[in-house]
């Protein structure tokens, strides 16, 4: 990847579901991120869902937050070590469904912006070894709860993938020894090496040939056509569509999402946002159901929440349309969907 000059990050973008395996972690140590942040000068939890991302420097902040907040210098490592697969959005459906770690490896480093701006995963293979580097693209220092982030949730993810809890690695990373690293010890059960100069995980190169365990090519296909998309879409948009994705968040909220609604938001006739929604290569249907699709598997992960009262969260009037949609959508059926988060 080109390094990116100018040496600021701040304004780099990261997905608000990527991101939100650091609420969700604090979660589980009993704060609740809304009043965590609510003092400090960042997005509520409702916008961050609605803009679908966050600047990179937002989330560092978070981070900067919640380890004062927690007293705790391992806190990124700690959430990177807590990242599911639902984290990870359309790239973690490719990625589960890959047929190996060197095959989820290669997607992982091809679909990357779809989780952020953040860096290059890459391999490269040395004798019996693999080297899992993460390259930072910007030419200033990265700051350390990204990487503490970032190889937390790498090795976690290989050894969910592969149900392999046994896989351990050396871990190498760019800053000086703590004073405690009993937690990265425990992590990736491997030497440890600081002040290094480059990022990466060390494993033996046999097990990028393990299985990925729930792996469905079929399912695949579809993940992977839905990532190419959403790909095409971060890559060359304007602003219509992302305006027009964070309003269809907020009118599904109100139960009142619709072509004339939004059009009389937007300021403009309905004919007319459909001729410039055209030109710009997709159209209502197509968003409101992409919006739809966000929305349904943040509310799938709640399992309080019924299929039906799901479908009319998502505006739809019968259960089985949601149910029809949703397959279309995805190549599963919510309550195959939900299950696979569970597992």
């Amino acid at each position: 990847m080109t390094t990116r000059t100018g040496g600021s990050f701040q304004s780099a973008v990261v997905s608000a579901a990527y991101a939100s395996a650091l609420l969700d972690y604090l979660r589980l140590q009993g704060l609740e991120p809304d009043s965590l942040y609510a003092p400090h000068p960042l997005p509520s939890l409702d916008e961050l869902t609605a803009r679908g991302q966050l600047s990179l420097g937002e989330w560092m902040r978070m981070f900067e937050i919640a380890a004062e907040a927690l007293d705790d210098p391992d806190l990124a490592l700690k959430a990177g070590a807590q990242i599911n697969i639902r984290h990870m959005g359309v790239l973690g459906q490719v990625l589960m469904n890959c047929s190996h770690v060197a095959d989820a490896a290669a997607q992982l480093s091809r679909y990357i912006r779809l989780l952020g701006e953040f860096g290059q995963p890459q391999v490269e293979i040395h004798g019996d070894q693999a080297h899992l580097i993460w390259t930072w693209p910007y030419d200033c220092t990265p700051p350390m709860a990204l990487v503490q982030f970032m190889q937390a949730a790498r090795a976690t993810l290989t050894r969910w993938l592969t149900s392999r809890p046994d896989i351990q690695g050396d871990a190498h990373f760019f800053f000086p020894a703590p004073a405690d690293t009993r937690v990265y010890e425990k992590l990736f059960g491997g030497a440890l090496h600081f002040n290094a100069p480059v990022n990466k995980i060390v494993v033996a190169a046999r097990y990028l040939q393990a299985p990925i365990v729930l792996a469905d090519e079929s399912w695949r296909r579809r993940a992977e056509r839905e990532a190419r998309v959403v790909l095409q879409r971060l890559e060359g948009e304007t602003e219509l569509p992302q305006q027009l994705r964070k309003l269809l968040m907020a009118q599904l909220e109100l139960g009142r999402a619709s072509l004339d609604e939004a059009a009389r938001e937007l300021g403009l006739h309905p004919r007319a946002l459909q001729r410039r929604l055209d030109a710009e290569g997709t159209n209502f249907r197509s968003l409101l159901d992409e919006v739809r699709l966000i929305r349904a598997r943040q509310y799938l992960q709640d399992p309080r929440l019924r299929l039906a009262e799901v479908a009319f969260l998502l505006g739809y009037s019968e259960q089985s349309a949601f149910q029809y949609a949703f397959k279309q959508w995805t190549g599963k059926t919510p309550g195959e969907y939900r299950s696979s988060l569970l597992s």
